[in-house]
């Protein structure tokens, strides 16, 4: 429950809507269900909450709650107080869930609902996203498991490909919770993911730990897949590989062997102690990959290119990125250790 402090920038949620023109933004629309009734509702995966309209909760004959409240920024240009909050049960996809949401003034919101990360960022959510369509499924769905082989011999290089095929013979999606294997010569990482079988034959992302030469043996077990169900409206496209581009960085040795920064690299203020200005450059070449004293320090790749036309020669400036309440007392950890 956010904080009843309004002036507690910390503890408001806000809602990040961002609009788009095209097919892509029509995914993020769907007909969902609370409390058992159908409902127009967006996807919004940068909103710290679910808001609700007011019309909605007086058709679902809601009781409102209006204790606690937050003000919400981020929002209808600018910061709203919530006429209260609601209790609601909903099933998006093949997710079923109990959440709060809060109730606002029906010209705030062109849908009944909006989802926010009360729900998408869930535990047990996994969200399926392509071009075309977004599915949300739930770990909890007990359709079963399948283990997934090696279909070919193959010696892991970086990020690869591998080829696979599981012990029934399935068309559709799987979830790989992904894995990390530490045993000696066979160091590696399955990420993971949604991944596409058809007739129990597909291909999985994994990467060797630099270093190790892992060789994955025909056959040789790599993970147990969640099966995932098939909606009706999902047109996967089965892969029969992935393609990954492998980025080469040329000087390698040079780049290992930075310089270290010293006294007359940085800027500092009169006040700072000998004691201050050293502990800043141990902080500074402690993590001294981080930092480029020069364009050589950089890392370089050839294998995209981007051309930017103007309309105007007018500058371009945006705010600070603003971090999430998660991640900001994740931010407040780290700075406090």
């Amino acid at each position: 429950m956010p904080d009843k402090n309004p002036s507690d920038s910390n503890n408001t949620p806000e809602v990040h809507q961002i609009t788009a023109q095209g097919e892509t933004l029509n995914i993020y629309h769907k007909t969902i269900k609370v409390n058992g009734t159908s409902c127009s509702a967006f996807i919004d995966f940068e909103s710290q909450c679910t808001i609700i309209t007011k019309s909605t909760v007086d058709k679902l004959n809601i009781d409102i709650h209006n204790d606690n409240l937050p003000v919400m920024k981020g929002f209808a240009f600018g910061a709203i107080h919530p006429i209260g909050y609601v209790m609601i049960d909903v099933n998006i996809d093949f997710v079923h869930s109990e959440i709060q949401a809060f109730v606002v003034p029906d010209k705030y919101l062109s849908t009944d609902i909006l989802i926010g990360q009360n729900l998408t960022e869930l535990s047990d959510v996994i969200v399926h996203k392509t071009n075309r369509n977004l599915v949300l499924y739930s770990e909890k769905l007990e359709i079963g498991k399948v283990k997934i082989y090696a279909s070919a011999s193959i010696e892991l290089t970086g990020i690869q490909s591998v080829s696979i095929y599981s012990d029934a013979v399935q068309t559709g999606l799987i979830c790989i919770p992904g894995s990390t294997s530490l045993k000696a010569n066979a160091e590696y990482i399955i990420l993971q993911g949604v991944y596409h079988l058809k007739q129990g034959l597909g291909a999985i992302i994994a990467i060797n730990i630099p270093g190790s030469k892992v060789v994955m043996g025909n056959n040789k077990l790599l993970a147990r897949a969640h099966l995932l169900p098939v909606s009706s409206d999902l047109n996967p496209y089965t892969p029969n590989e992935f393609i990954v581009n492998h980025v080469q960085l040329n000087n390698n040795k040079e780049l290992s062997s930075k310089p270290i920064i010293t006294p007359e690299m940085i800027n500092v203020g009169p006040d700072a102690t000998k004691n201050q200005i050293q502990r800043l450059l141990d902080l500074l070449n402690t993590y001294r990959n981080c930092f480029a004293l020069n364009t050589s320090e950089l890392g370089v790749t050839n294998i995209s290119e981007m051309h930017i036309k103007l309309n105007d020669e007018s500058p371009v400036s945006y705010k600070p990125y603003r971090l999430s309440y998660k991640e900001r007392e994740i931010a407040r950890r780290r700075l406090s250790n």
